[in-house]
């Protein structure tokens, strides 16, 4: 998972620019301690940097006491006080319910949760429960009708009547269900925490390792049937797992979904290892469209394959593109190409069409 780590290095990076881009766009001005904060945070100095931060979410006159918090819970997150920074998250979506920066604290909850080992609050974000149902008003009964004069009394019959059923066997009650571990003090703000696409991705990816019959296919769902930024995304965690499933899930979007979803998926497959990825990508050209083509070109030559390799390459390929399309293999064999096709990418553009 090192790539999420530089994504994550390179969210906080990006949330520090964000801060003075919008403290510049009118929001309240940043106070001096803030800005040493921010340079101490930029310098991974954790220990003055929450110093600062205590300070300035104590400070009545500080103007922006819901950034204090979440950069105080991120310097506490990184410093290993994973409890503090959770009743810091805590705080922050209590305190300041519609502040900016409760998105970025629900994806920080969601890391401490990791850590914490709460696999229940993980559930709890990437497959919330349903609504409870309407309730049911139960109309008011009509007045009972005037009654009808009673019908004569009929004799009683000489015919025994039939032996009463006996009671059906005693069933023993179900043993009760465990009980749900209890969230940490003050957390109600988990049940509560808006579950969007990119949320449930993040909480779906810290589950991965420990559950990953149950993740694979929701990702799988996601990659398949929603809108292309948050497909996007199940793509990179499939990808980024060593799953064999999920890296077979991997293909099947490459070969089937929606086209920008298929392309994401062809290049992360170029990162993949093993020496059936070549035949998988050609698989995913037979079936593409010319964009996808172009996608797997490019990522045929961008992988260090061997000879043999590009062999069965060349081999599958020999009946639909020309024999020009060495160039975009990686091959040395530059004498039969023309100067228009000496690139992998120029060439893509060349012959995927076909």
């Amino acid at each position: 998972m090192r790539h999420v780590g530089r994504i994550g290095m390179a969210v906080v990076a990006a949330l520090l620019m964000a801060g003075n881009a919008h403290a510049a766009a009118g929001a309240p001005a940043e106070s001096a301690r803030m800005a040493r904060a921010k340079d101490l945070i930029s310098d991974e100095k954790w220990e003055p940097a929450m110093a600062e931060l205590r300070a300035a979410a104590a400070d009545p006159k500080e103007p922006n006491k819901d950034e204090a918090l979440f950069w105080l819970a991120h310097s506490q997150n990184q410093a290993g006080e994973i409890a503090e920074a959770w009743e810091t998250v805590g705080r922050l979506k209590r305190d300041f319910a519609k502040s900016r920066w409760t998105a970025p604290a629900s994806s920080l909850a969601i890391e401490l949760a990791q850590k914490m080992g709460r696999r229940d609050l993980l559930w709890r974000v990437a497959a919330p429960p349903p609504p409870p149902p309407p309730a049911v008003t139960t109309p008011t009964p009509a007045a009972p009708p005037s009654l009808a004069p009673p019908p004569p009394r009929v004799p009683r019959s000489s015919t025994p009547a039939p032996p009463r059923a006996l009671p059906p066997a005693y069933a023993p009650a179900p043993p009760p269900a465990p009980p749900q571990p209890a969230m940490p003090a003050g957390a109600t703000w988990v049940v509560e925490m808006p579950a969007g696409a990119d949320l449930r991705i993040q909480a779906l990816a810290s589950l991965l390792r420990t559950d990953a019959a149950k993740v694979i296919p929701m990702l799988r769902n996601i990659a398949f049937h929603e809108d292309t930024g948050p497909a996007k995304r199940a793509v990179l965690v499939l990808a980024q797992s060593r799953n064999p499933e999920a890296q077979s899930c991997v293909v099947d979007v490459a070969k089937s979904a929606a086209e920008p979803v298929r392309i994401a998926a062809v290049k992360e497959l170029a990162r993949f290892g093993g020496s059936n990825i070549s035949g998988q990508l050609l698989d995913v050209y037979l079936t593409a469209n010319t964009p996808v083509k172009q996608a797997v070109v490019i990522s045929l030559g961008e992988r260090a394959d061997s000879s043999a390799q590009m062999g069965i390459f060349e081999r599958r390929v020999s009946s639909a593109i020309p024999e020009r399309s060495a160039a975009a293999t990686g091959c040395s064999k530059s004498a039969r190409l023309t100067p228009a096709f000496s690139t992998p990418r120029r060439n893509a553009f060349a012959w995927a069409r076909s």
